[in-house]
């Protein structure tokens, strides 16, 4: 039984992961390189305090906290007001 799911995943319409037999896995290259999927790392500095309520505010809307982060900057970008 095992052998037989095995088989029909590997020709399933995953290219990424392909299970030959039960004692060997596949898996391929992903063909963009990291950088290439319209993002950027970027390291930031910031206190323990603020960390803490972006991880409250991550674990009250069940995201992760990058995402609470992105979703935060998008907004501050939007509303921000330059000052001469």
């Amino acid at each position: 039984m095992l052998y037989n799911i095995l088989k029909s995943y590997r020709k399933s319409s995953s290219k990424e992961v392909t299970f030959v037999e039960s004692t060997e896995i596949r898996l391929t290259v992903k063909q963009h390189k990291k950088g290439e999927d319209g993002h950027k790392v970027v390291s930031v500095r910031m206190s323990e305090d603020l960390v803490s309520k972006l991880d409250h505010l991550a674990a009250q809307t069940k995201r992760s906290r990058n995402e609470v982060i992105n979703i935060l900057l998008e907004r501050a970008v939007q509303v921000a007001k330059l000052e001469s």
